[in-house]
Order: C-alpha cells, then structure tokens, then sequence
C-alpha cells in the first residue's frame, strides 16, 4: 500500500483491526502492525501488557518509523519506554481521538496502564476543533469497508485516486503555507478558546470516569516554517505557546511535553507531518 489504511466509524478515524501490513512510498518502506482494538503496536509486547496508551492523529502514530529502523520512534524518547499501544490515524482530531479513548475504556480494565497520552497537533487540530469540520468530509472510507480494502489493496489505490480527481479527500499538491495561514487568521480568537475550552471540559470529564494519569504531548504547526526551520508567521507561533499555558493554568495533564523544531529539519515527503527525531520536546510538569 502507498497510504496508511483507515476509515471512520462517524466518531473517530481508526487503523485496521488485528493486521500487518506495509506501507511503501518514495521514503521507503514501513510495517505496521494493529492489536484487536486497532492500536499499532510499536514493539512485540501485548497491549494487555503495555504502560502508555496513546491517542492521536497521524503525526504522532510514527508514519515514517518501524521496528526495523535504528532511530527510536519518537513516543520511545519522550515516555521512556517500548510498553506503548498508538491509538491513532490520519484526521483523528482532538474531539475525535476523545470519543476513541471513550470506547477502548468502556469496556476495558487495563491493571498495568501507567498513563494515557493525547497528542495536539496544533497545525491540524486547531482546525478540527471547529464546528465547521466534519469527520466525513476527509476521510473516503467507513469502518465495515475498511476489510475488504485490505484483503484487495488496489481499491485503496482507487479510493485515493479517486479523491485525488475530486479534491474532496486528498491532493497531490503540497501545503500552501500563506493558504493555510489566511485560513488560520480566519477562525477569531474568540472561537479558538471556545472550542478549546470545550474540548479541557470534555477530557476534564474523561479522566474523572477512568481516574488514570493524563499526558499531553505538542506539536507546532509545521505550516509556519520555511525550508530551511525559519519561522515565517511568528504570530501563530505565539498562539501555539499561549494554547500550552491555557492547557496548563487547567491542571488536567500531569505532564505536557512541548514539541519544538530543530533547526535544518525536517518534514516527511508529504510535506505535512514532522520527521522522526525532527522534533524536540520540553517536558512541564503540573505544579
């Protein structure tokens, strides 16, 4: 397959159930292997048996890393650990990866979770946080297709090209930092932090039903900078660190590990999501 499999079951975006598969593209090849609760599991050990659950979009499911590669996927350098389950997939906003968390611990008691880590991306979340995005206008393929795209990968091929041709789910063309930017500046302040807020509400009621340890890990809008790392709109920026204090001032993640560039970084092919390593992290602790 060129492309990570998923699809949406109108709530969250999610990885195939129980599978193995490879993912080839001009970067090169990468396995992936899904538990029966669609998390990738990084490392051999059982998701029974794992100590950090994490919840996120693609960026921090690691879709330029595998086992076989001699760099430490970046969730292994920030949480210390191989005991890691990745709960995540493309377009799996902060209100979506939520609602996942939500169903995995419905039903389940996991004895040896330690934590449960949230990703917000904010290049991609702070979009998904509005009332105008919607799930199904960028993801193709429902839960009860994503099977049989995976026993016949050429009609993934398809269903790409497909959107490709359309420009409803996918393009070929690469992020246009002005466009996304325009765009941004669009959405007022007063929006952000409703939604925003909306979104601490609903994690603050989360970790009072499974009363666990919550983590955040960052990620700067990979928008904002040039080729070569420099930041082109240090207002935005800006707002990505005013967000962190807000999520601070709430006391609702024991840690939160901001992400920060390296310089000469830096992207993946695609030109959307940070490389493996290309990203530092600083840890905060709650006071």
């Amino acid at each position: 397959m060129s492309f990570v499999p998923y699809a949406h079951n109108n709530l969250y975006t999610h990885l195939p159930q129980n599978k193995t598969f490879c993912v080839k593209n001009e970067t090169g090849k990468f396995n992936f292997k899904t538990s029966h609760l669609r998390s990738r599991e990084i490392f051999a050990s059982k998701i029974e048996n794992n100590k950090f659950f994490v919840f996120g979009d693609s960026q921090i499911l690691g879709i330029d890393w595998d086992e076989t590669q001699k760099v430490k996927h970046d969730l292994e350098r920030v949480l210390k650990s191989r005991l890691i389950s990745i709960f995540a997939s493309p377009n799996n906003g902060p209100y979506q990866s939520l609602s996942q968390a939500n169903e995995i611990f419905k039903k389940n008691n996991f004895k040896n979770l330690k934590e449960i880590v949230f990703s917000f991306n904010f290049g991609n979340d702070i979009f998904r946080l509005q009332k105008n995005w919607k799930l199904k206008d960028f993801v193709p393929l429902k839960t009860e297709n994503l099977n049989l795209i995976m026993e016949r990968p050429f009609l993934y091929d398809l269903v790409i090209l497909r959107g490709v041709l359309s420009g409803k789910y996918f393009s070929i063309n690469l992020p246009d930092n002005l466009d996304t930017y325009n765009l941004y500046k669009k959405i007022s302040q007063l929006s952000k932090n409703e939604r925003v807020n909306i979104w601490l509400e609903k994690v603050k009621i989360f970790k009072r039903k499974v009363n666990k340890t919550l983590v955040l890990i960052t990620y700067p809008p990979f928008w904002i900078y040039d080729k070569t790392g420099v930041i082109l709109y240090e207002d935005v920026y800006l707002d990505y660190l005013s967000l962190i204090d807000k999520i601070k001032k709430g006391k609702i993640f024991k840690k939160i590990f901001i992400g920060k560039t390296h310089k000469g970084i830096f992207l993946t092919s695609d030109k959307r999501h940070f490389k493996t390593g290309s990203i530092l992290f600083e840890i905060s602790n709650r006071s």
